[in-house]
């Protein structure tokens, strides 16, 4: 019986690359990526005015709550990737007597759940009280949320600057996560590709982690993974 042949395959000649081209293309990309960071950085003016702001948050702070009353800025702000839309996340810090205090205060009830709702109570008894001290010293616009994992005090200055005030726990994790991002973004290149994918994923709704995305830390963790396996950066 007579077999059908397979059809020969024809290889097709591969073009050579233009080298030219893809230059021209990697070339416009650094000019957009430099055009959008150009756009959305904040200038030292901006920069000044976010430190005066959260200046005159603790010294209300310390009158309310005394002395060892601290402002603590975190998240893109501490780690040198704030822009233009971006908000302040200030955490209030009372002092090791007030986290001494609550500690008691947990040694008194039983079970975790039970220590849980202690602290996050107290925390939002402490908003509570300073959102209502913003309004009356200091005329800004505030909204409390309460009902967050993270009970929070969003506060706007006559500027439009919106900052996100959170009562600090003894373990911190914003603040750690905004000193390792500080020690790479001291690269200039690796802060400005910093910017752009937390402002690129942003924009397009891929930037949220209660939705089911990636958060800008983890996008960031991403980033650096590529230079350190380039060995750009330690």
């Amino acid at each position: 019986s007579n077999q059908s042949k397979s059809p020969k395959l024809i290889k097709r000649k591969q073009k050579p690359k233009d080298e030219s081209s893809s230059s021209h293309v990697v070339n416009k990309w650094n000019s957009d990526i430099h055009k959008m960071i150009s756009q959305i950085c904040i200038d030292p003016e901006q920069s000044q005015r976010h430190e005066n702001l959260v200046d005159t948050l603790q010294k209300l702070a310390k009158k309310s709550f005394g002395k060892a009353a601290r402002m603590k800025m975190f998240g893109s702000a501490a780690a040198g990737l704030c822009t233009v839309e971006s908000d302040l996340d200030v955490c209030l810090s009372l002092g090791s007597r007030w986290e001494m205090k609550i500690s008691d205060k947990k040694s008194t009830e039983k079970g975790e759940d039970l220590h849980k709702d202690v602290w996050r109570q107290e925390k939002i008894d402490i908003l509570r009280v300073f959102e209502r001290k913003i309004r009356r010293f200091l005329n800004f616009k505030t909204t409390c949320i309460f009902g967050a994992r993270f009970p929070i005090v969003t506060v706007r200055d006559d500027e439009g600057t919106c900052v996100d005030i959170s009562v600090q726990s003894r373990q911190n994790f914003g603040r750690l996560v905004a000193r390792l991002l500080k020690l790479y973004t001291r690269d200039e290149k690796v802060r400005k590709i910093m910017l752009f994918v937390t402002v690129w994923s942003k924009r397009r709704s891929i930037n949220q982690a209660f939705e089911g995305t990636l958060n800008s830390f983890s996008l960031s963790l991403l980033l650096i993974y590529h230079p350190m396996r380039m060995k750009m950066v330690p």
